[in-house]
């Protein structure tokens, strides 16, 4: 039974001498937390905490083990969140491999490239994989539909602070300005079939600006540039010197993915079948069996139970 208010000071138990461990190796290993936002999330001062993982704050009379305590239940809440929402890095993909390529020619070189294939072969989560890797020399935008001129240079003013006056006349020569001040960032577009017209845009900031573009989206979009090759448009597509098609992904990639999540053989198989080589498909599978398999491994049976309780892809 716990012990009592009066059983204190007392030892630590091997429990909560390893919990207090556990979270100085996560909280050191992280790298992007502070010691307040983990104070904030523990419920403790920095200064607690702190103590605790020196080993003053028990020596000077503090209640170590009620600290503990809520370590474990942060603990407990950190493995609940991973297993509800962390996904597999992509970086490591042969797709993210090839896309980070282009990306890295195209900034290098200063060209336009094209990402093009179906939905869910993975382009998004790996152009946010590289433009997550190269912060500093890298601009992400996704597009959405409606999307004008306006919207991209009052994204990209966005990025680097500039507030917006005047039109987009205006606008434009000061977002050239600030491209180039900033050392010729990589521009990346996401969703690009909703880019429309706007992407006589794109291309004027590479130009002007003298920077790379990679342009991703499917090969309805790079298919309507070229039925409209003339004008603006032409100039544009013109201007592309680097495609990379996409429509699926190998087999080891889905063997990537699926290690990632604890899958037996038999599993993958069945997930990988199902999936129809697609990325998106493969993890959504993935991740619905392993809720299923719970802390165990992922088997046959419980991708069965993902597939049923999924909506299935052509609806």
């Amino acid at each position: 039974m716990p012990p009592k208010d009066d059983d204190w000071p007392r030892p630590l138990t091997k429990e909560e001498g390893q919990t207090i461990e556990l979270v100085l190796a996560v909280y050191s290993a992280d790298g992007k937390m502070s010691l307040e936002k983990l104070a904030e999330e523990i419920g403790y001062s920095p200064g607690v905490l702190s103590a605790v993982f020196n080993g003053s704050y028990a020596r000077d009379g503090g209640r170590t083990d009620r600290v503990a305590k809520r370590m474990k239940q942060w603990l407990d809440r950190v493995r609940s969140d991973d297993l509800a929402i962390k996904r597999p890095s992509f970086m490591d993909l042969s797709v993210a491999v090839k896309i980070f390529e282009l990306c890295t020619e195209c900034r290098n070189g200063r060209d336009i490239g094209y990402i093009c294939g179906k939905k869910g072969v993975g382009k998004t989560m790996a152009v946010e994989a590289y433009a997550e890797a190269h912060r500093v020399s890298t601009v992400l935008i996704t597009c959405f539909k409606g999307y004008t001129s306006h919207a991209l240079l009052a994204e990209i003013a966005r990025r680097f602070g500039v507030a917006w006056k005047g039109s987009v006349p205006q606008m434009f020569p000061r977002m050239v300005s600030e491209l180039r001040r900033t050392g010729h960032p990589l521009l990346i577009i996401d969703d690009c079939d909703f880019l429309g017209t706007a992407i006589h845009t794109a291309r004027q900031l590479h130009d002007q600006a003298d920077i790379g573009v990679v342009l991703s989206g499917t090969t309805a979009f790079l298919e309507w540039m070229r039925d409209h090759n003339s004008g603006t448009i032409g100039q544009a597509h013109s201007r592309i010197s680097l495609v990379l098609a996409i429509d699926k992904i190998s087999y080891e990639d889905g063997e990537r993915l699926a290690d990632f999540y604890g899958m037996a053989s038999a599993a993958l198989r069945k997930a990988w079948d199902a999936s129809g080589r697609n990325a998106r498909e493969l993890v959504k599978i993935c991740r619905r069996a392993r809720r299923f398999a719970g802390d165990g491994e992922v088997e046959a049976a419980h991708v069965d139970d993902a597939l049923k309780s999924l909506l299935p892809a052509e609806l």
